[in-house]
């Protein structure tokens, strides 16, 4: 499967569940939609996320003290809840939804010559 398809794939099943979610979200700073995380560290539980919506990346910092930490890898597809944090976004939760989903994904950014477009 090729890169660009694999994203397409992303979107395509996003997209009908990111209408319901933007206007629900349109009281709220936050909104939920699914990601491809890019970067993690295990140590911390830190997560850089490729959202669907395709605009900027999001930070999830960890759980928070007393909570199960989620661990995630490059290529895990996830579910998470975005809030506006100034000129950052930041996950305020992030839920497993699929292991392994895009494996290659660091590899295959990292080769890129060009932006990738929206699908």
């Amino acid at each position: 499967m090729s890169f660009g398809l694999c994203i397409n794939r992303n979107w395509a099943l996003l997209t009908q569940e990111n209408r319901l979610v933007q206007a629900s979200a349109a009281n709220d700073r936050s909104s939920e939609m699914l990601g491809v995380v890019i970067w993690s560290c295990r140590e911390t539980g830190r997560a850089i996320v490729w959202c669907a919506d395709h605009r900027d990346l999001a930070h999830y910092d960890g759980a928070p003290r007393g909570l199960t930490r989620v661990c995630v890898e490059a290529g895990d597809l996830v579910e998470v809840a975005l809030m506006s944090d100034s000129a950052i976004r930041r996950c305020r939760s992030l839920k497993m939804v699929e292991p392994g989903y895009f494996p290659e994904i660091a590899n295959e950014l990292k080769g890129r010559t060009r932006a990738i477009a929206a699908a």
